[in-house]
């Protein structure tokens, strides 16, 4: 037997005896600790990872896709019923990707009810230029349910998104901290950001 010093032969020791307790323990609830008035059904599972964080995605990806049926104020040429470059791009989109369309089309309301009209008739009429089959489309004029964001508030919602109010990934580094770049310190940690 290799002598060893009696610090080291306690520690030993005292290793084997709690590894020895750990084993004799076993893998079980002490009956004292054991919550009697559950009722668990034999065989329950609990949900799943992820179950709600996949129902909301779901809910927002479904509010975005009837987003995409609104046109909105700024689609339009003015006070016109004329659809601007970006309501005409987004009219196409709308047409070519969207068969089987669940939502009516929504225009955002004007204050002017002779505009609206006139601007429902203008989509109706350039439904049926694009596509024939979209001739009969229901189209109707409404508040959509997603809410405006004007452009001052857009730099507020950034730095909640990317974590700049709480300093991101560091006061003045990574995306999102406290020097410069999206939200702060950019990439890198370099002052002067991204």
């Amino acid at each position: 037997m290799i002598p060893c010093s009696p610090r080291r032969a306690a520690v030993s020791r005292g290793f084997l005896a709690a590894t020895t307790l750990l084993i004799a323990s076993g893998c079980h609830t002490h009956p004292r600790r054991h919550d009697h008035h559950a009722v668990v059904p034999h065989g329950a599972v609990p949900i799943p990872a992820g179950t709600y964080r996949d129902q909301w995605q779901a809910e927002q990806t479904a509010r975005a896709d009837e987003d995409f049926f609104v046109f909105y104020l700024y689609e339009w040429h003015g006070d016109s019923d004329r659809l601007s470059p970006f309501g005409q791009r987004h009219l196409e989109r709308l047409v070519h990707h969207s068969r089987g369309a669940l939502y009516p089309l929504l225009v955002q309301p004007s204050g002017d009810a002779e505009r609206d009209q006139a601007r429902v008739a203008a989509l109706q009429r350039a439904l049926a230029e694009y596509d024939p089959s979209w001739a009969d489309y229901p189209i109707r004029i409404g508040h959509p349910e997603a809410e405006p964001m004007h452009g001052f508030e857009s730099p507020r919602v950034l730095r909640g998104y990317t974590g700049a109010a709480t300093g991101g990934t560091g006061a003045a580094r990574g995306f999102g901290g406290a020097a410069g770049g999206i939200g702060g310190g950019g990439f890198g940690g370099a002052r002067g950001g991204f």
